[in-house]
């Protein structure tokens, strides 16, 4: 029991000294049961331990090898059937059809897109600050809508000027024609003098006339020259007065005249600075489609710069581009098929109705720009802006020996079809003539029934 007690009092991982453990001279070879214990459980967990990491050092074990090998795709060979089926050559999947004759069309293909033969661009006429835009793109309008309105306050302020103007002017004009009124008064009371001072005049003259033989010794015949002489003053001073209110009259006249016009060129100013006023507002000139709306309230324009589009939705064809290569080949009324992008699975037919006659830059290229026309009975959607693809036919043959173009293999400039003869493959060389994306015609190499292969 003693014993026991000072193992139980020793600390693990020091060595015990000879005062702890009595008697240590005499217990060589025994091994007490508790520290037996302990020992044998720090052996275990560093046995685990070792074990542990030992197997994950170990390289993983590899699969075993086998001998089987690779699977390989082996051709399957058919044999001739009725339909024209004969063996593929060895190594190569394909097909086997026989040639035969029809109809086959040859198509120029190019991009374009749906536009209206009824478009224009939306601008104000002159410069200003845009302070309303009434419409969004894709809106339906009607001809003479308010489509935006730039700000109009120096328009009115040049509207009211223009009208004190016109006021002033017709304020002037009206005290010309006054005073060219009093001048026909004036005329009229300067005539009636005259008129009598003439008769007047012309009365004592004769009287002077018929006793002037007498003498002027004669105090009669002095008295009449005198009075004569006094009528005739008045007659000149009354023609002259005549004279001169015709005179003032004349030049009331080029008063009232320029007056006229001074009104006139006022009105013109105001006409001008109330038609600049209604410029302010945009409106529609046609009834369409609102294709786009390039400006927002508060944006600065110049005069005829483009703030939008409108068009005219049920008159729709197609804008498309050749290139100068190909232009030859392009006439007006040719035949045209197209296939709008959103709708993939529908054709629509139609005509070149328009060919530009001059050449421009159209990617990087010299093309010309093309025009189709929808025919009457296409069904063509309000897609504007949107692009196509139009095939324009350019050559089409009838009872022509066609095969598939992927038959014919093409090595420089000959050609070569694989056909069927003795029931084995045989290159032949072949003459082709027109061509699409599918369909060949062969003009020499091949004969009517005759089996190729088709990769």
């Amino acid at each position: 029991m003693g014993d026991s007690k000072q193992v139980g009092q020793l600390r693990i991982g020091a060595e015990p000294t000879n005062s702890q453990i009595p008697g240590r001279g005499s217990l060589r070879g025994k091994t007490p049961p508790l520290f037996q214990s302990a020992f044998v459980w720090i052996c275990l967990l560093a046995l685990v331990g070792v074990l542990s990491v030992g197997c994950e050092a170990l390289p993983k074990p590899q699969p075993a090898p086998t001998f089987i090998p690779p699977t390989v795709a082996i051709p399957t060979v058919n044999p001739p059937t009725p339909g024209g089926d004969s063996p593929s050559a060895p190594g190569k999947a394909s097909s086997v059809i026989t040639v035969a004759r029809g109809s086959l069309t040859q198509s120029l293909k190019t991009r374009g897109r749906v536009v209206s033969a009824r478009e224009a661009f939306l601008y104000f006429p002159l410069a200003g600050t845009i302070n309303a835009i009434n419409v969004a793109a894709g809106d339906q309008v009607k001809q003479g809508l308010v489509l935006a309105k730039l700000d109009p306050y120096n328009l009115n302020q040049a509207v009211d000027a223009a009208q004190f103007n016109l006021d002033q002017a017709n304020v002037q004009l009206r005290q010309a024609q006054a005073k060219l009124s009093a001048f026909d008064f004036q005329i009229e009371v300067a005539t009636n003098v005259y008129s009598r001072t003439l008769d007047v005049r012309n009365k004592a003259g004769a009287d002077y006339q018929a006793i002037a033989w007498i003498g002027l010794n004669d105090p009669k015949v002095q008295a009449a020259y005198d009075r004569f002489q006094r009528l005739d003053a008045d007659y000149l001073r009354a023609a002259t007065d005549l004279n001169n209110v015709k005179t003032n009259r004349q030049v009331a006249v080029l008063d009232v005249e320029a007056q006229q016009r001074a009104v006139q060129n006022a009105q013109r100013a105001v006409d001008l600075a109330r038609a600049r006023l209604a410029s302010t507002e945009l409106t529609a000139p046609l009834s369409g489609l609102i294709v786009s709306v390039d400006k927002r309230v508060g944006d600065q324009v110049q005069a005829f710069e483009a703030v939008g589009a409108i068009a005219d939705p049920t008159e729709l064809q197609i804008e498309a581009t050749v290139p100068e290569s190909d232009v030859i080949s392009v006439g007006l009324g040719q035949p045209a098929s197209v296939v709008l992008d959103g709708f993939p699975n529908q054709r629509y037919s139609g005509k070149v109705k328009e060919i530009s006659a001059k050449a421009t830059i159209f990617q990087g290229k010299s093309s010309y720009r093309i025009i189709v026309s929808f025919d009457s009975s296409s069904k063509v959607p309000a897609t504007l802006r949107l692009g196509a693809d139009v095939m324009l036919t350019t050559q089409v043959r009838n009872n022509a020996l066609i095969i598939p173009t992927q038959a014919v293999v093409v090595e420089g400039t000959k050609n070569y079809v694989t056909v069927i003869r003795n029931g084995k493959p045989q290159r032949v060389e072949v003459q082709v003539g027109i061509a699409n994306e599918t369909q060949t015609e062969i003009l020499a190499g091949l004969l009517e029934g005759e089996q190729i292969q088709v990769p």
